[in-house]
């Protein structure tokens, strides 16, 4: 038989390749061969929630946890299987166990700290927050997620300090780059943030948070011309973006362009014609344009 690892990695990369049907019949083959691991378990929970059956991945991880009191992994999916049908208090419970018995596991402390951001426990998650960056001071994960805290927080400085201070953090990875333009622009720093997101776009030409991002920017910075020409690059990858076409609109109405405005209004229009906000956008251009039935 296979070493462990190789059983695990054969049963990952067969969900990989979106043959669901085989990786559970991997992962089935692994659970009878180690009767006693929990990975095993696992890993059938796991496909088990990829083929949409989430009973039985409940009852696979569950499994997993009476082979390993408190395992961060099984913990992770079946509290995150809870919270996809909205029972958060299971989703706690399953976090806690975990912690009590990994408290510094990376999972559970990630998990639990979402959770208690969801419900605005603002004290709870600072606290487990802390304790993941304490002791896994490089984790990007970790670090980003303390300064999106900040963030959600009001307090920009703090984030900032965070995505700064050593031991440094790869600055050229995507996510990071996105937390310090977000960062920037709290601190109404828009030249920063603009060069925040530019690296990131110049990375990823089709990065359309990004351009989006970069659209927000430029209207706070008074250039017309660049805010049409990313919400452009927006919708040349995603013609259907109704952020872009929303700020779009806006833009057209600020540049004193109704008739250009009043053109994208129309198609947002089709697409959501019950939209209260788009019918305040119809009042907006209708004004610009001198057509006061139209605001009635």
């Amino acid at each position: 038989p296979l070493p462990i690892q190789a059983r695990i990695l054969l049963v990952l990369a067969t969900l990989a390749s979106n043959n669901p049907d085989e990786a559970f019949s991997e992962a089935a083959k692994f659970a009878d061969d180690f009767p006693d691991l929990a990975i095993a378990r696992t890993l059938k929970g796991v496909v088990a929630l990829q083929q949409q059956r989430p009973g039985e991945a409940e009852q696979f991880l569950k499994q997993a946890l009476t082979l390993n009191e408190g395992d961060p992994l099984a913990s992770s999916y079946l509290s995150r299987l809870y919270l996809a049908s909205n029972q958060l208090d299971k989703a706690k419970q399953v976090y806690r166990a975990s912690i009590k018995r990994f408290q510094f596991h990376p999972l559970p402390l990630a998990g639990l700290a979402a959770i208690a951001m969801l419900e605005k426990d603002s004290q709870t998650a600072y606290t487990l927050l802390e304790r993941w960056v304490k002791y896994h001071p490089r984790s990007l994960s970790a670090r980003l997620m303390l300064a999106q805290f900040y963030l959600k927080q009001k307090n920009a400085k703090l984030a900032l300090k965070e995505l700064q201070r050593p031991p440094s953090l790869d600055e050229d990875n995507p996510a990071y780059l996105k937390m310090l333009g977000e960062t920037y622009y709290q601190l109404n720093a828009p030249s920063s943030a603009s060069s925040a997101f530019g690296r990131l776009v110049a990375m990823n030409p089709d990065s359309i948070e990004g351009y989006l991002w970069l659209a927000r920017i430029a209207r706070r910075m008074k250039q017309p011309r660049r805010v049409k020409d990313y919400l452009f690059a927006v919708l040349e990858n995603d013609p259907e973006n109704e952020q872009a076409k929303r700020l779009l609109i806006q833009s057209f109405i600020e540049a004193g362009d109704p008739q250009e405005a009043d053109g994208v209004l129309n198609e947002l229009i089709k697409k959501k014609p019950g939209d209260a906000s788009v019918h305040l956008m119809v009042a907006d251009v209708a004004n610009e344009l001198g057509q006061q039935e139209r605001m009635m």
